[in-house]
């Protein structure tokens, strides 16, 4: 038997730029978690008062900043997949 190992598969490298992207995506996901935590403490109040204009607009808000939270899960998927091999 041989003691050879297999060749280990490359690290991938990132640029500066893509460190940026994993950075200021990492940031982006912030507001999502902090309106997923509201949500989830104001389900009760969700059910019982849609016609609200205030809490409306919370939804509104929430919306806002789930859609800032997809675009931080975008830079994030971009710079992991357009690693150097």
């Amino acid at each position: 038997m041989s003691n050879q190992q297999p060749p280990s598969l490359p690290r991938p490298r990132f640029s500066g730029g893509q460190i940026a992207m994993l950075v200021i995506g990492g940031i982006m996901l912030l507001p999502g978690l902090c309106s997923i935590l509201l949500a989830l403490s104001m389900v009760q109040d969700l059910k019982n008062s849609f016609n609200d204009p205030i809490m409306q607009m919370l939804m509104i808000v929430w919306g806002i900043c789930l859609a800032i939270s997809i675009a931080g899960v975008i830079l994030i998927v971009l710079a992991s997949r357009g690693a150097r091999k």
